[in-house]
């Protein structure tokens, strides 16, 4: 009796000294970000936190917008909050009272009746309450509330796994550090709800393969309301539970308790605007967006798939599942196929939105919930192998390698925030073997390409060495004509157009496999650097704030407004703002015709030009930038 006492003594004490070190580790990890960044949908989840602060009700007010102000400006003055912009035109809308039903500005939707809510759901602001209060009680920055949520989330599930683990002690803590050293690293000072859509369903899962079915079912429908995708899953699990027990009333009752929650969102836009999803309202989702590329990169890519943040575990996950297929009969692996199978669909739904390359830390934020449970299963298949020595061998090397990819994604940016930064090994696999990676267009176009990311006729979109060199192009279905830019002639775009298989109008060319000759590689060097300029102009004169200083600097120095946009883009993009490529009045010419196609008013003065003079537009186009190359020659 003593010596049981001694073991549970003892586990208690390892797992409370785990989890303290958790903790530690969670508050060095957001003390040592330089700055609170609001990420993603922050405006959507910090005012519905003041909603029910306020008046406990997800419906949003003018007065739930003051009310974060004022905590703000307590600490800072509020032109530091990067979205303060965002912020009062969302108030702003949240104020009007002359809306129709179901009009929207931002992520606000006005309902049957008038009110204002959010188009993501409110469960994860509702349980920040406690820690507005707090923030109430000890005036701290109102973008920390969410933070310290999240890590009391991630402190309460380690704990959790301790508690109802059937695992090895030691075993148990590699876990927990695993979990840690996942996605939740990345997505602990989100203000969003990754964190608790990845404690919640793992922890659920967790306890449904521990035998705790009913439990595990309710806390995976705690994270469907706000992920609903998950949903299918959680049916899945429901139909194995009533394989598993006794089909009566008693069971049905409780599986039904378990799992109802999951239809709230549903209902509860459904009674409010007779939608059952906004978003979906919006259009921004369909089925036609789903392909086996984007299915497969939600793990695979390396830009932003599952294999950057838990990358041997991914791997070992599908050798333990093959090799349960091979050593075990079908009603032993009923369970795996299951989830399986119920997981694919439910990232086949998650796949049907239409920004496939949102706001992001390291990873897809859809990443997070599925290679929690992912890391939950794995766990499990590979805990059922007999040498203990071997599996915690393996456990310890699967962490080590996860703490090596923090540690080298922790080195590329300040911030957690890599939506439009390529990864560096994307970047070398694109110069040295493009043919092996064909992300989902939507990535491509946002970190090779932004300027065509929602602009489509500003394609093709293409990946360059710094040497010039092209090495992959992707190209949209209407817009293939624009292929001329880089140097390819009408003969080889119809061919490309005949012999290209399109998918949702989008293709990819690698190089080698186009019998083309491009522009000089300077030349494509600067035509590329006038495409990016461009794009840089857009996003400036979209930032208030930087495009009143561009113009006030523009008046101060006695330069036109153009001058010193197109100065202030190409230092931020540092591109030596004289144009010492293209020595060639050719040259020249072609690069200013690449000027004009990317600057839209410009263009439009130059096709009413060829309609009005009975000319191609081409030829009006040579004709314009001559002549302006010619002036500046004469200078």
């Amino acid at each position: 009796m003593e010596f049981i006492k001694n073991i549970k003594s003892n586990l208690i004490s390892i797992s409370s000294l785990v989890v303290i070190v958790i903790f530690i580790l969670g508050v060095f990890r957001l003390v040592s970000e330089d700055k609170i960044y609001p990420t993603g949908d922050v405006i959507e989840y910090t005012i519905m936190t003041e909603a029910f602060y306020n008046h406990f009700s997800p419906d949003v007010r003018e007065g739930d917008f003051e009310t974060f102000k004022k905590a703000y400006t307590k600490i800072a003055d509020w032109s530091n909050n990067e979205k303060a912009i965002t912020y009062d035109a969302a108030q702003q809308f949240v104020s009007e009272k002359n809306h129709q039903p179901l009009d929207y500005d931002y992520a606000f939707f006005v309902s049957e009746k008038g009110k204002k809510f959010s188009c993501h759901f409110f469960a994860y602001s509702l349980i920040n309450v406690p820690s507005r209060i707090l923030c109430a009680v000890l005036d701290f920055n109102p973008l920390i509330i969410h933070q310290l949520t999240n890590l009391m989330l991630i402190v309460i599930c380690s704990f959790l796994f301790f508690r109802y683990s059937g695992f090895n002690k030691l075993y148990t803590t590699l876990f927990v550090f695993m979990f840690y050293f996942s996605t939740n690293y990345w997505y602990l000072s989100w203000q969003h709800p990754e964190v608790f859509t990845v404690c919640f369903s793992s922890l659920g899962l967790f306890l449904f393969l521990s035998e705790r079915r009913y439990w595990g079912l309710f806390l995976m429908s705690i994270a469907a309301l706000q992920n609903q995708p998950m949903a299918i899953l959680i049916a899945g699990l429901a139909v194995y539970t009533l394989i598993k027990a006794p089909i009566n009333i008693k069971n049905l009752v409780k599986l039904g308790l378990s799992t109802i929650i999951v239809l709230g969102p549903s209902l509860f836009y459904y009674y409010h605007f007779g939608e059952t999803n906004l978003i979906k309202y919006q259009g921004a989702l369909s089925f036609d967006y789903v392909t086996v590329n984007r299915v497969l990169g939600l793990f695979f890519d390396i830009n932003q798939g599952a294999i950057l943040a838990i990358p041997l575990v991914l791997f070992l996950y599908i050798f333990l599942l093959i090799r349960k297929f091979l050593t075990t009969k079908p009603p032993e692996y009923i369970l795996e196929i299951i989830i399986v199978v119920f997981t694919v669909f439910s990232v086949c739904i998650a796949a049907t939105i239409d920004n496939w390359n949102h706001g992001q830390s390291v990873v897809n934020r859809y990443v997070t919930y599925f290679s929690g449970m992912i890391l939950v299963h794995f766990a499990f298949l590979l805990y059922e192998i007999k040498n203990l020595r071997l599996k915690i061998s393996i456990a310890s090397f699967a962490l080590i390698t996860q703490i090596a990819t923090v540690i080298y994604h922790n080195n590329l940016s300040d911030y957690d925030w890599s939506t439009n930064v390529p990864k560096p090994i994307s970047v070398w696999v694109l110069e040295n073997y493009p043919k092996f990676y064909n992300p989902d267009p939507v990535i491509f176009l946002n970190r090779y390409f932004p300027n065509a990311a929602y602009d489509y006729s500003s394609t093709p979109a293409y990946f360059m060495k710094t040497d010039g060199t092209i090495t992959k192009i992707l190209i949209h279905k209407q817009h293939t004509d624009n292929l001329e830019i880089i140097g390819l002639n009408k003969a080889q775009i119809d061919s490309i157009n005949e012999n290209t298989n399109f998918i949702n109008n989008w293709a990819y060319l690698n190089v080698d496999n186009i019998s083309s000759k491009f522009l000089p590689k300077a030349l494509l060097i600067e035509i590329d650097n006038v495409r990016k300029t461009q794009n840089m102009i857009e996003i400036i004169k979209a930032t208030p704030n930087w495009y009143n200083s561009v113009i006030e600097r523009a008046e101060k120095e006695g330069v036109s407004e153009e001058q010193a946009l197109i100065g202030d883009a190409r230092y931020v993009l540092k591109i030596d703002p004289v144009i010492q490529i293209g020595t060639t009045k050719e040259e020249k010419i072609n690069i200013k015709i690449v000027q004009i196609k990317a600057n839209p008013e410009w263009l439009e003065m130059i096709k009413l030009k060829a309609r009005e003079s009975n000319t191609s537009l081409d030829t009006a186009l040579y004709y314009d930038a001559k002549w302006i190359i010619e002036e500046e020659l004469k200078k």
